[in-house]
C-alpha cells in the first residue's frame, strides 16, 4: 500500500466499514491498544487500512490509565482477548512531570534516577506481557517538541526536556532491540515527514488527551498496519523491471551501450541511485527479475560490460528478455519463481505496458516510472511493500538460492530419466532439533510458506522460542544441499506430545524444495522420534487454504487413517508406523 492512498481515504468510507462481517475476509487479526492517551480516533483508520488488505481487524482498548493493571493481571480483559499485536501509547506527561523536571534541573543525579525509573517501567511492561502473552509488542516512541524556548541551549544543556525525551527514547529502542518480537513505533519519523505543527494538536490534547491531528492519525495508522501486514505475510517478494528508461536511461537498441544514461553525472545519477536501492532490497531478500522487450544478448552485454551499471546478471533471479506480451512474461516469472502474482511489483516506463498489466493481472502491484526522474529512487518510500518483522541468513542469499534452483531445473530438462536425474543430483539433507539461532528463520517459514504447509499455522519468534523450551514440544529443522549448492533451512516440523501420543502440529517445506522427496525424510524423522519415545499413536491434520490444495492427500498417501473429514479440515491417525523404505535411496540423510 502507498501512503498517498491512506491520506486520500474518505473518513466517511472508513466509518461505513465498521459493521462488516469477518466472514468476507481472508485474514483475521486481533490487536490491543494500551494507552495513557486517547487513541480511539485512530482505530477507524487502522480498520480501514486492514480492509484494503483483506484483513478483518478486531480491537481492544484498555480503560484510560489502567496500563499496568491490565498487564499484571493474568485474568484481565487484555489476555482474555488474546491479541496477536499489542500497541502501547505512553504519555510523557505521566512519565516525566514538569514540576519534577524544574525542581531537579540542577540535580543531575535525580534526573538520571528518573530516567532509570522510566526505563524500568518499560522493561516491566515488556517482561510482564511476556509472562502471559506471545503477542507482538509495539511501543510508541515519546513525542519530541522541536519548538523550544531556547533552541541554542536545548542540546547543549543535558537537563532540557527534549534531551531527556531523546534519552528515554534511546533506552526504549535498546530494550526492544534486545527483546524478541518487540518493536518501536517511531513517531519522530512521522513528525519529520509532515512537520510537528501538522502532527500535534495541542487543543485536542488539553480537551481530550488526544495529541494527534487527523492527518497524524492517518500516518500513525499507516505505520501501525505495517506490523499487521508483515505478520500476515503480505509483503512483496519480487520486483520485476523493464530495462529501457527504467533500469537505465535511453533505449538500448537505438542508442547503443555507450550512450545509456547511468552513472554519477546527471541524469544518469537518478538511474544509478535507483539501482543502488534495488541492490539494497535484493540483499534484504527481495528478488529482482527482468521483463524487457529487447534482444537478450544486448541486455546481458549492458549488464556485464557497462562500467556504471552496478546490477549484474547474477542479481536477477529470473529474466524474460524477448518480444512477447509482458503480462504473459510476468505469469511465467511467477511460475518459475513459485511466487504468487500478489507478491510481485512490476515497474515500467510505458503507459501501454503498465495499463496492460493492470487490466490483465490486477493482483500485480504496478509502478510507472515517474516523469520527474528525481522521484525514481523514491518510488518505494512511504509504502509498506517490503516490511518484515525479521530477517534471516537465507534472506541475504535468496537470489543465489533461486539461481541454484534454476540450474537444477535446467539440468532436469536435459535428463529425461528422472531416476538418473535424482541420482546425479547428490541430494543430502541435514536434520536436527531446532536451535535458538534458527528461531527467526523458523518463524519466517511459518509466516510465509503457503503451498507445502499442512496446517498453515503462523507463529512469531516468541512462540517458537516457547516451543523449543517446552518439554511438551519438539521442533525439527531440515536443511538440504546438492551439486548445485545449498538450499538453506527449508523444512520445519513442530511436534506436540500428550498422553503418550504425538501430534504433528506443523509440517511445512519451502516451495523451492518441492518434488525431491525431502518430505519423506521429514516424515521419517517423525517416525524415528515416535519410536524413541515409544509413542502409541501419531495424530495429524490438514487445514485447507487457498494455496495448499496440492498437499491435501499427503497423510493418506503415507498410510494415515482418516478419523475426521470435513470440507476444509481433515484429521488423521497412525498407530503402526514403519521407516522401512520410506526415504528415497538417492537422498543421503545426516544430522546437523
Amino acid at each position: 500500500m502507498k501512503l498517498i492512498n491512506v491520506l486520500d481515504a474518505d473518513y466517511t468510507t472508513v466509518i461505513s466499514h465498521n459493521n462488516l462481517s469477518n466472514e468476507n475476509f481472508d485474514f483475521k487479526l486481533k490487536s490491543a491498544f494500551l494507552r495513557d492517551l486517547t487513541i480511539e480516533p485512530l482505530i477507524p483508520f487502522i480498520k480501514y487500512q486492514c480492509i484494503t488488505k483483506n484483513i478483518f481487524s478486531e480491537t481492544y482498548i484498555n480503560d484510560y490509565g489502567t496500563v499496568m493493571q491490565e498487564i499484571l493481571d493474568q485474568n484481565s480483559n487484555l489476555y482474555s482477548f488474546k491479541p496477536e499485536i499489542i500497541y502501547i501509547f505512553p504519555d510523557i506527561n505521566n512519565l516525566l512531570d514538569e514540576k519534577v523536571l524544574l525542581k531537579n534541573r540542577n540535580n543531575d543525579e535525580k534526573l538520571i534516577k528518573k530516567i532509570n525509573e522510566i526505563e524500568i517501567y518499560f522493561e516491566n511492561i515488556i517482561d510482564s506481557i511476556r509472562i502471559h502473552s506471545d503477542a507482538i509488542i509495539v511501543i510508541s516512541s515519546i513525542i519530541e517538541n522541536p519548538n523550544t524556548l531556547n533552541s541554542i541551549q536545548e542540546f547543549k544543556n543535558p537537563k532540557g526536556k527534549n534531551y531527556l525525551i531523546k534519552e528515554i527514547n534511546n533506552r526504549i529502542f535498546n530494550k526492544t532491540k534486545n527483546s524478541q518480537n518487540t518493536y518501536v513505533l517511531n513517531l519522530s519519523s512521522i513528525i519529520s515527514r509532515i512537520g510537528y505543527n501538522q502532527f500535534y494538536d495541542n487543543r485536542s490534547y488539553h480537551m481530550s488527551k488526544n495529541p494527534f491531528s487527523t492527518i497524524a492519525l492517518r500516518h500513525i495508522a499507516f505505520e501501525c498496519v505495517k506490523y499487521i501486514s508483515s505478520l500476515k505475510g503480505l509483503s512483496k517478494k519480487c520486483i520485476v523491471l523493464d530495462c529501457d528508461n527504467t533500469l537505465w536511461g535511453g533505449v538500448l537498441g537505438e542508442d547503443g551501450l555507450n550512450n545509456l544514461k547511468c552513472g554519477k553525472e546527471y541524469p544518469g545519477s537518478f538511474f544509478l541511485n535507483f539501482q543502488k536501492k534495488l541492490l539494497q532490497l535484493k540483499n534484504n531478500g527481495v528478488l529482482l527479475a527482468l521483463n524487457s522487450k529487447n534482444n537478450y544478448d544486448d541486455v546481458i552485454d549492458a549488464l556485464e560490460n557497462h562500467s556504471e551499471i552496478i546490477l549484474k546478471k547474477r542479481d536477477f533471479a529470473a529474466m524474460r528478455i524477448n518480444w512477447n506480451d509482458k503480462a504473459k512474461n510476468l505469469i511465467e516469472i511467477s511460475h518459475e519463481l513459485n511466487i504468487s502474482l500478489d507478491h510481485m511489483i512490476f515497474i515500467d516506463d510505458s503507459s501501454f505496458e503498465i495499463g496492460l498489466v493492470n487490466k490483465t493481472l490486477p493482483n500485480v502491484e504496478i509502478i510507472q516510472v515517474p516523469e520527474n526522474l528525481d522521484e525514481l529512487e523514491r518510488v518505494f518510500e512511504n509504502t509498506d511493500y517490503f516490511e518484515n518483522l525479521s530477517l534471516s541468513s537465507e534472506d541475504n542469499n535468496r537470489t543465489e538460492l533461486y539461481l541454484a534452483e534454476k540450474d537444477r531445473k535446467e539440468s532436469k530438462k536435459l535428463n529425461i530419466n528422472l531416476d538418473n536425474y535424482f541420482e546425479e543430483l547428490h541430494l543430502c539433507t541435514k536434520s536436527s532439533f531446532a536451535k535458538v539461532s534458527e528461531i527467526p528463520r523458523i518463524s519466517q517459514l511459518t509466516q510465509k510458506t503457503n503451498q507445502f504447509n499442512l496446517t498453515t499455522k503462523r507463529y512469531n519468534q516468541r512462540e517458537i522460542e516457547n516451543f523449543i523450551n517446552s518439554k511438551d514440544y519438539d521442533i525439527l529443522t531440515f536443511e538440504a544441499e546438492d551439486k548445485f549448492g545449498p538450499y538453506g533451512l527449508i523444512g520445519v516440523v513442530i511436534l506436540a506430545y500428550e498422553n503418550n501420543n504425538m501430534k504433528i502440529d506443523t509440517f511445512l517445506m519451502s516451495c523451492r524444495a518441492l518434488g525431491r522427496g525431502i518430505e519423506k525424510v521429514m516424515l521419517s524423522n517423525c517416525f524415528n522420534i515416535a519410536n524413541s519415545k515409544k509413542i502409541k499413536s501419531i495424530y495429524s491434520s490438514f487445514i485447507q487454504t487457498k494455496k495448499n490444495h496440492q498437499v491435501r492427500d499427503f497423510y493418506q498417501k503415507n498410510h494415515f487413517e482418516i478419523i475426521r473429514d470435513e470440507e476444509t479440515v481433515s484429521e488423521y491417525k497412525l498407530s503402526e508406523y514403519n521407516n522401512k523404505n520410506i526415504v528415497p535411496e538417492y537422498i543421503v540423510t545426516k544430522t546437523k
